[in-house]
């Protein structure tokens, strides 16, 4: 694990403080405009007729509005940048935390965790961007607006506060419910996204056995229970504004009344009751927002609590290692493996493949060839034993090691989108001389000069537009391109009509000159190319049965 995704609810750059503090300007600014110009206005203007302070009073509250304006304009683009920026490094870093996985313990399905990701880091973004602003902002003007109204009237400032108390309990109780129910749809969408890449994935199955109905009325299920949990997450947003603006109303009301009490009885004059009074509407305007932006706030810190899991998603293996060995070579030993405690796949497996030569593993479906397959790329973890290579652990080895030790072609051979050139190389370096070299041992060199850009050719999704044979092929040819010293294959042949089945044998055969390949196979002309044949019984017990052929080269 990489790390825990405790993504910042809070800009964290320069820049981003920045934008907090135009913020907390704006705010400061909302505030002075009133006793800038309000009670001047009334009290030396309206009052007195005092016209000639007229100008100065104008050009004062226009200064403050201009520089309202761009503190404005700061907050929006300095926060705007930060979400961007944050958004962009989290999703690279769940990305890359995500791949780092062994195959197998990914915490859902492909398609549910892409819209999982997605959609919690824009929530995270949405926040950073429009609501943190408009939380500072906002709680600024209301506490200084406070402190001013305290200024001009403690009492009726109480006042004021003990009005404001049931709305500040509503909205704590409203937050957490938003909360749940972001979550709620949140969680929803992933599953939403699951279906999706489902029938996507599978079209074919689809087509070819008219599941289009089953699919959608699956799809259906999961996308009514979704749109009932964001119908309450919009709905409880959507109650927030309307609420504060009741009790607000409701406070205002009751202080109207105080107020002319106090200036009929001269205790405040006309202007610091107009001032006191914009000052307490002034507040309405923030009461209005602040829970706008307290709620992208509890969406944000659902969203963040997601991924959180997400980091601390576990797989629950018990791995002890058995004495290690200098035995050279690829070594299985006393190795016992069971996915569930009471069914186990593999028992005591213990066997000596030396470095070099072709070894096929055999044996009904479920004995567990595959497994075994998984445990010597250290995808899997025995329960007991290890698989050695020269005397050291493969889970052991440092993955640059192992990943340049070992080659693999998967059943699917699992193609990118991209170019011919990157599904070969993956971001290894290689020479275009070496890459022509395997695809004319593999018989491929004259289909791919026949596509249009040759190795530049982009292929489309799992490499639609080539045929099974070819697909596979070119998986094999990108395992050998690291020239690894253990070769390992999944039904390689499993795809192939006859004539590429035997351009394929015949280059594992030659492959297995210089370095071991094992692979599983069921189709006989690979069994009797081998220089050995290991058999998986249903017990999960390995035994050793000679190859029905002496390979000649």
């Amino acid at each position: 694990m990489r790390g825990s995704f405790l993504i910042p609810l809070l800009p964290r750059s320069l820049l981003g403080v920045l934008g907090l503090l135009a913020a907390v300007g704006n705010a400061g600014l909302r505030i002075a405009i009133v006793p800038i110009f309000l009670a001047p206005l009334f009290d030396r203007v309206l009052t007195t007729g005092e016209l000639s302070a007229l100008p100065g009073i104008l050009g004062l509250a226009g200064l403050a509005v201009l520089g309202n304006s761009l503190l404005i304009f700061a907050q929006d683009g300095l926060l705007g940048r930060e979400a961007a920026v944050v958004a962009a490094h989290w999703r690279e870093r769940v990305y890359e935390d995500l791949l780092s996985r062994r195959p197998g313990t990914l915490p859902g399905t492909s398609g549910g965790l892409a819209s999982r990701i997605l959609t919690d880091l824009k929530e995270v973004e949405t926040f950073l961007q429009i609501g943190v602003g408009g939380l500072v902002a906002e709680s600024v003007t209301i506490l200084g607006t406070l402190a001013v109204l305290t200024v001009l009237s403690p009492v009726t400032t109480l006042t004021l506060l003990a009005f404001t108390l049931p709305l500040v309990a509503t909205l704590g109780v409203m937050g957490r419910r938003l909360r749940h129910a972001s979550t709620a749809s949140q969680e929803g969408i992933e599953e939403i996204g699951a279906h999706l890449q489902e029938g996507f994935r599978h079209l074919r199955i689809a087509r070819a056995f008219g599941a289009g109905r089953f699919l959608l009325e699956r799809f259906a299920r999961a996308n009514l229970k979704t749109r009932f949990t964001s119908t309450q997450r919009a709905r409880l947003a959507s109650m927030q504004v309307p609420a504060s603006q009741l009790l607000v109303f409701a406070a205002v009301a009751g202080l109207v009344s105080l107020l002319a009490g106090r200036v009929a009885g001269d205790t405040l004059t006309v202007g610091e009751a107009a001032t006191y009074l914009t000052l307490v509407a002034l507040l309405a305007t923030p009461a209005q927002l602040l829970p706008r932006s307290y709620a992208f706030l509890q969406q944000a810190r659902a969203a963040r609590a997601r991924l959180h899991r997400l980091s601390h998603f576990q797989v629950d293996q018990v791995h002890r290692v058995a004495p290690e060995t200098d035995e050279p070579g690829l070594v299985l030993r006393d190795i016992t493996f069971h996915y569930t405690p009471t069914a186990p796949v593999l028992r005591s497996v213990s066997a000596s493949l030396g470095h070099r030569g072709l070894v096929a593993l055999s044996g009904e479906s479920g004995a567990g060839k595959s497994t075994l397959l998984d445990l010597m790329l250290g995808f899997l973890l025995p329960r007991q034993g290890a698989v050695l290579w020269n005397g050291e652990a493969i889970h052991r080895l440092p993955e640059r090691r192992r990943i340049e030790l070992i080659g693999h072609v998967p059943q699917e051979p699992d193609l990118l989108r991209g170019t011919l050139i990157e599904n070969l190389t993956l971001g290894r370096s290689a020479g275009e001389t070496e890459i022509w070299q395997l695809l004319t041992d593999l018989q491929l060199d004259r289909v791919v000069r026949g596509l249009p850009g040759e190795l530049q050719y982009n292929l489309r999704e799992d490499g639609s537009g080539l045929s099974g044979g070819q697909r596979q092929r070119l998986a094999v040819a990108r395992a050998l391109l690291g020239n690894p010293a253990v070769l390992l294959l999944d039904e390689p042949s499993s795809s192939l009509d006859t004539e590429s089945e035997a351009v394929l044998v015949h280059t594992l055969v030659r492959q297995a000159e210089n370095r071991l390949v094992v692979v599983v196979a069921h189709r006989p002309a690979l069994l009797e190319a081998a220089d050995r044949v290991l058999h998986l019984s249903g017990d999960g017990a390995l035994k050793f049965q000679e190859s029905p052929l002496v390979r000649t080269t």
